[in-house]
């Protein structure tokens, strides 16, 4: 046995010779001791990874709060709290919501008004869930005179203007109406497009892929087997580089042989 001094209370202690490198303290409570006091030395700024502290002011109530550098170079706004947080979110979002939007189109044509569904509820209820008209069940609310028609959703969604169809009873009722109305169903307009070319305006044939390019700056190429028009407007700097309109139009045109094949295998 060997003797050594304990780093915590200086106290000389006894050991094996194969730990004379590895043990330090006396016993485990000096041991604890000692690192409490060197933690506590350590916290703070006297520690070697403590990063700066800020003061910045809370954007949703103007509170004081600190806050450490990099969280301040990591995000642009400093709150105190989440619900601090949530609140200043939900204050911004009902500012730019709706028509105060600058990207506001006008909003969906199948909204009903704030009230909709609660009337619906309600008118379901009354006519049991059944179609007024053939008995059978549905959750389908009609109005008599179109919703469309009415300046006032509270208008048009009055109880006396409600009632439960099935799917076939409302598109009798709806065709019935504009029957007797002697007036055509109301298309909104969709938006046009600019032409890329000339800058008109014009509308396109479908909304899902509009063109590019009106009808006067369009180009087209016939397909050198069959004949059928090429639109190239887009691809105009490869325009002499399309022949065909296919795949199919191009192996008949290049290999006869197996094209014939292929259509014989199909």
């Amino acid at each position: 046995m060997i003797l050594i001094v304990c780093k915590g209370c200086g106290a000389s202690v006894e050991t094996y010779p194969s730990r004379a490198g590895t043990k330090k303290f006396c016993s485990t409570a000096c041991a604890l001791e000692k690192l409490h006091l060197l933690a506590k030395s350590r916290r703070g700024p006297r520690h070697q990874n403590w990063k700066r502290r800020v003061r910045r002011r809370c954007a949703g109530c103007r509170a004081i709060v600190t806050r450490r550098e990099t969280e301040v170079w990591k995000y642009r706004l400093t709150f105190c709290s989440r619900s601090c947080h949530t609140k200043w979110w939900a204050d911004k979002a009902a500012k730019r919501s709706g028509d105060k939007n600058p990207n506001w189109l006008g909003g969906s044509r199948d909204y009903r008004g704030p009230n909709w569904k609660q009337v619906r509820r309600e008118v379901l209820i009354r006519d049991g869930l059944k179609c007024v008209e053939c008995g059978r069940a549905t959750g389908i609310v009609h109005h008599r005179k179109p919703f469309r028609l009415f300046d006032d959703y509270r208008k048009a969604n009055a109880k006396a203007n409600l009632e439960a169809r099935c799917g076939s009873c409302h598109s009798k009722a709806e065709d019935r109406f504009w029957k007797l109305a002697n007036g055509r169903r109301i298309e909104f307009p969709r938006a046009g497009v600019n032409c890329k070319k000339c800058g008109r305006l014009f509308q396109p044939r479908t909304s899902n892929h509009p063109e590019r390019y009106c009808s006067g700056c369009r180009v087209f190429k016939p397909c050198e087997f069959c004949g059928t028009k090429i639109d190239v407007t887009s691809r105009q700097k490869a325009a002499h580089q399309v022949r065909f309109c296919s795949k199919r139009c191009l192996m008949k045109a290049v290999q006869p042989h197996k094209a014939r094949a292929a259509v014989r295998r199909v």
